[in-house]
């Protein structure tokens, strides 16, 4: 019985620091799209579209993770795709679209695409479509919830409860057993 709840419990520690790690990618997804850390002119959707890319005679699995008119950033082939490299992309219920692979980060790889025909063009404004109704219920939720946030601690400053200096800091540190 004990080795039973021992399993258990390391179980629901791997599920839950995979759920952790989900969530830290599509928070650094997200907070990419700020006004400061996007240089982007493209709105990125959070998508998870499994395919492949195609280039130099061979085909890797990658997963996208955001998608706009004009790239993608993909998981899945960053040990084997090289930066500067251009394929085919073959995204599920897109289709096939000519793509160079930009950049390689810890986020994954970043892919621009390369010119769409009008149906490759649909087909992926459909995607986008779909993606952002997906999401519109937690993008209402969590704007209403910094809403709220930036309310208190507006209300904290100006009833003297706290200090500017007390609400931001430049002094960042990382957070133990937190990668």
């Amino acid at each position: 019985r004990g080795a039973r709840s021992c399993r258990a419990a390391g179980e629901a520690q791997d599920e839950t620091r995979l759920s952790l790690d989900r969530l830290t990618q599509r928070a650094v997804v997200f907070l990419r799209q700020s006004v400061e850390g996007d240089r982007r002119t493209r709105e990125r959707v959070p998508v998870r579209i499994a395919g492949v890319f195609v280039s130099e005679g061979a085909a890797t699995p990658v997963v996208a993770l955001d998608l706009c008119a004009g790239g993608a950033l993909l998981t899945g082939g960053e040990e084997v795709i090289r930066r500067g490299v251009t394929g085919k992309l073959r995204l599920a219920d897109i289709g096939t679209i000519e793509a160079r692979v930009t950049e390689r980060s810890a986020l994954g790889l970043h892919v621009r695409f390369g010119e769409l025909d009008a149906d490759a063009h649909a087909r992926l404004e459909r995607a986008l479509d779909a993606a952002r109704a997906r999401y519109a219920p937690w993008v209402a939720r969590v704007q209403a919830a910094a809403a709220e946030i930036a309310r208190v601690f507006e209300h904290g400053v100006a009833t003297g409860q706290t200090s500017l200096d007390e609400l931001i800091t430049c002094d960042y540190r990382p957070v133990e057993n937190a990668e």
